[in-house]
C-alpha cells in the first residue's frame, strides 16, 4: 500500500529540512539527534510503578534496569519481557523509550525490564549482547523479588535491540538458558553485509537510509570478520532450531525490511513456531511515530497480542 499519509508528512518535512542525514552525522550529533524522538510518541501511558535497578554485566560493569510493571488486576506473578532498545548500538536511551516501554508493559500484561546496555563505538560487539544476556539471566533468578514468573520470561527488541534480541536467543539456547517463552523483534538488522532487495528499494527517503545502517554496523563491530559471526548477524546461524516461539513486525518502507522477513521463514522451516507482521505505510522506528501517525500504533497492539497469547500458552 502507499505510504502512510501522516508518515509521507513527516518525511517530507523531514527532506525540507535540510537537517543532514544519520550517515552524514559524528557519533555525538547522532545521539544528539535522538533526543527529538520522545517528541514524535504519544503521551506516556500510566502504569502501576517504574522502579530502577543496576546489575552486573559478565565483566563486571554496572548496567542499568528500568522495570515497569503494568495496571492489572491480579497479585499473581506477572510474565516477564526482557527488552532491548534500538538506536544502531550507537545511541538510545532509558529516557527516549520510556513512552514505548509502559506501552508495551501495559499491552503485553507484563514486567518490562528495559536494559540500558553499553553503546559502540565506545564498547563494541559483543559487550552490548552479553549486557542484554546478563539482564535475562538477572530476570530469570530474581523473578520471585520483583514479583514476575521466572516461566513465563520473553526476550525482544527493536531495531539493533532486535539484533540483540535474536542473539541472545541464540546464545541461551547454546548456554542451556534462561528458557524463553517468546522472541518478540521489531525490524531486527540481522545481516552485517545489508544485502537484501529491501536495502536496495529503500536506500534513502524513508528516514533510515541504507548507508546510516551500514555505518551503525562499523561502528558496532570491531572488524569485518566478526561480522560474520551468528551472535553479531543471527541470520548466518547455520541452525536456527530449538528457538522459542517468535514474532517478528517489520515495516513495509524499511531497508531492514527483508531481514526480518527472512528470519521469520528460516524459524519457520525449522520448526519453530513463527508470527510475521508487516505493517502497511510504516517506515523503520514507527513505535515512536504513534504520537504524530496514530497508525503506528498498530506495533503495540500486534506485539502486545502475540505477548499475551504466548504467555498464556506457556
Amino acid at each position: 500500500m502507499p505510504l502512510d499519509p501522516d508518515i509521507a508528512s513527516l518525511l517530507a518535512r523531514a527532506k525540507e529540512s535540510g537537517a543532514p542525514a544519520l550517515e552524514q552525522m559524528t557519533v555525538e550529533q547522532a545521539r544528539a539527534a535522538a533526543q527529538g524522538l520522545p517528541r514524535m510518541q504519544r503521551p506516556s501511558e500510566p502504569v502501576a510503578s517504574v522502579d530502577a535497578f543496576e546489575i552486573r554485566s559478565a565483566d563486571g560493569t554496572s548496567i542499568p534496569l528500568r522495570i515497569y510493571r503494568p495496571h492489572v488486576d491480579t497479585t499473581a506473578p506477572l510474565p516477564m519481557l526482557v527488552y532491548a532498545h534500538g538506536g544502531g548500538w550507537i545511541r538510545g536511551t532509558l529516557d527516549q523509550y520510556d513512552s514505548p516501554c509502559r506501552a508495551l508493559a501495559n499491552a503485553g500484561r507484563c514486567l518490562l525490564i528495559a536494559v540500558d546496555y553499553r553503546l559502540a563505538p565506545e564498547h563494541q560487539y559483543p559487550l552490548a549482547l552479553h549486557d542484554v544476556y546478563a539482564a535475562l539471566a538477572w530476570a530469570r533468578e530474581h523473578a520471585s523479588e520483583l514479583g514476575g514468573d521466572a516461566a513465563r520470561l520473553a526476550l525482544g527488541g527493536d531495531s539493533s535491540g532486535g539484533n540483540l534480541a535474536a542473539a541472545g536467543a541464540l546464545m541461551a539456547r547454546e548456554r542451556g538458558g534462561p528458557r524463553l517463552a517468546h522472541l518478540l523483534l521489531f525490524w531486527p538488522p540481522l545481516d552485517h553485509a545489508c544485502s537484501a532487495a529491501s536495502y536496495r528499494e529503500f536506500a534513502t527517503g524513508y528516514m533510515l537510509s541504507t548507508a546510516a545502517m551500514r555505518m551503525c554496523w562499523d561502528y558496532y563491530l570491531p572488524d569485518a570478520q566478526a561480522g560474520d559471526e551468528p551472535y553479531a548477524s543471527p541470520l548466518r546461524a547455520r541452525d536456527l532450531s530449538r528457538l522459542p516461539q517468535t514474532t517478528v513486525i517489520t515495516a513495509e518502507y524499511d531497508p531492514l525490511r527483508d531481514d526480518g522477513e527472512t528470519f521469520a521463514a528460516r524459524l519457520a522451516a525449522a520448526g519453530v513456531t513463527t508470527r510475521l507482521v508487516r505493517l502497511p505505510g510504516m517506515i523503520h522506528a514507527a513505535l515512536h511515530m504513534d504520537g504524530i501517525a496514530p497508525a503506528a500504533h498498530r506495533v503495540f497492539d500486534e506485539a502486545g497480542a502475540a505477548l499475551r497469547h504466548a504467555f498464556a500458552r506457556d
